[in-house]
C-alpha cells in the first residue's frame, strides 16, 4: 500500500514550532551513518511539556514517540524480526543497529494540543525526515532510507501490528507504504525454522557421551573392615630408597593424588620420619565399564564362540596347544633349505613320469 501524506511545515496556523533541545542530534546521526549503522531506533520525548499522545490515546499509530529510521533491506528484514530479536540473536543482528534518545520542546508551550494526534504525527514525521532540520530541507536520507512507526489495525478482532514507512521525494512530498513481506523475507524465516528444528533434533549428538553417561565415569564403593588396619608410612625422597623387606611397597606420591584423603595425609607428613595410619574404611573406585550389569549373563553359546574363535582362546587349550605354537606353513617351512628344496623337486618329477 504506498499513499501520500499532506506535508505539514513545523510552523502552524497558531506559530506552533517544535525544536530539539540538543543541537548535536544530527551530527549524532551522521556519525551513527557513517558507522555503517543500517536501523537507527529514535526515542523522542517532551522536556517539561505534556506528551500530546496522552495515556488515553487511542489511535491507530503504536507508541507514538517511538520511531526508527531503516537503510535498505537490512533495515527492513530486521523489522519483521520480534521485539526482543536481540536476547533470542544474541545480540549478534544488533551488530549494526544504534539508539538515539531525543529531547524535543514546543514552542509556544504545549501548542501541539491544539491539533489532533494525525496532526501531530505527521508533524513529527516530517521533522525526522528532515534530519531536524527547519522548513522544508529534505535532510540525508537517500531514496533507500525510510522513516518509520508501528500501527495497529483491527484484523478480524485480532490486533495485526505492521510498520509503516515513509520518505520524501527531491519535491517535497512525502511517501508512505506500509512494510509487507517480500520473497526474501519468506525465504529466510522458513531457513530460520529448518535451523531451529535441525539444532532441536540433532545439537544432542554434538555433546560428548562422557557429559552424560555413567558407563564413562566411576562407581565408589565403601567397605568396612571389620577390624583396623594399621599401617606404617614413611615420607623419603627418591634418592633415599633402600629397602629389602618384601613386606615394603614404595609408591610415588603423584599415584596416589585420586586418593584425596591419603594424598593430604602424606602431603603433611615429615620426611625420613615414620607415622602410623589407621585404616577403618576403605574406598573403592571402579571405571562403569568394568562392572557387569544385573541383567548381563556372561556365558551363552554366541559367548562361547566368541570368545573360542574370535578371542582364541581355543590356543589356551592343552589338546590344541601344540598346533597352536606350530608354523601356519606347515611342511613348506622344513623346505627353506635349498638343498632340500632340489630333492623334493626330483623325487615330485620322477614320480610324474
Amino acid at each position: 500500500m504506498i499513499f501520500a501524506t499532506p506535508n505539514h511545515e513545523h510552523e502552524s496556523e497558531c506559530n506552533c514550532t517544535i525544536e530539539t533541545v540538543n543541537n548535536g542530534v544530527r551530527e549524532n546521526i551522521s556519525r551513527l551513518l557513517e558507522g555503517g549503522k543500517k536501523v537507527i531506533y529514535l526515542h523522542l520525548l517532551f522536556t517539561n511539556q505534556i506528551n500530546p499522545f496522552l495515556d488515553s490515546y487511542r489511535g491507530d499509530t503504536y507508541s507514538p514517540m517511538n520511531w526508527v529510521r531503516i537503510a535498505g533491506r537490512h533495515g527492513r528484514s530486521l523489522l519483521f524480526l520480534r521485539p526482543e530479536f536481540e536476547q533470542l540473536s544474541l545480540k549478534t543482528l544488533s551488530l549494526e543497529t544504534g539508539y538515539i534518545e531525543v529531547s524535543l520542546v514546543q514552542k509556544p508551550e504545549n501548542c501541539l494540543l491544539h491539533f489532533n494526534t494525525t496532526h501531530v504525527e505527521d508533524t513529527l514525521r516530517d521533522l525526522l525526515l528532515s534530519d531536524f532540520k527547519p522548513r522544508k530541507d529534505g535532510g540525508s536520507l537517500s531514496e533507500h532510507e525510510f522513516i518509520c512507526n508501528m500501527h495497529i489495525r483491527n484484523d478480524n478482532s485480532y490486533a495485526q501490528f505492521f510498520y509503516r514507512c515513509c520518505h520524501k521525494r527531491p519535491d517535497g512530498k512525502i511517501v508512505c507504504q506500509d512494510l509487507i513481506y517480500d520473497y526474501w523475507i519468506y525465504v529466510v524465516f522458513i531457513c530460520v525454522i529448518i535451523i531451529n528444528v535441525v539444532a532441536i533434533m540433532f545439537t544432542p549428538f554434538l555433546i560428548p557421551d562422557s557429559f552424560y553417561r555413567e558407563k564413562y565415569g566411576n562407581i565408589k564403593y565403601e567397605h568396612e573392615l571389620r577390624e583396623k588396619l594399621k599401617i606404617r608410612v614413611t615420607k623419603i625422597s627418591k634418592t633415599e630408597i633402600k629397602f629389602d623387606s618384601p613386606s615394603t611397597i614404595v609408591l610415588p606420591i603423584k599415584q596416589i593424588r585420586s586418593m584425596t584423603s591419603f594424598h593430604q595425609f602424606i602431603e603433611g607428613l615429615y620426611v625420613n620420619k615414620e607415622h602410623t595410619y589407621t585404616l577403618d574404611k576403605v574406598v573403592i573406585s571402579v571405571p562403569y565399564q568394568r562392572l557387569i550389569p544385573a541383567n548381563y549373563v556372561p556365558v551363552g553359546i554366541m559367548k562361547t564362540f566368541y570368545t573360542m574363535f574370535v578371542n582364541c582362546d581355543l590356543r589356551k587349550s592343552p589338546t590344541f596347544f601344540e598346533c597352536c605354537r606350530g608354523s601356519i606353513f606347515g611342511k613348506l617351512s622344513e623346505l627353506n633349505n635349498t638343498d632340500e628344496k632340489n630333492k623334493y623337486c626330483q623325487t615330485l618329477l620322477g614320480s610324474l613320469s
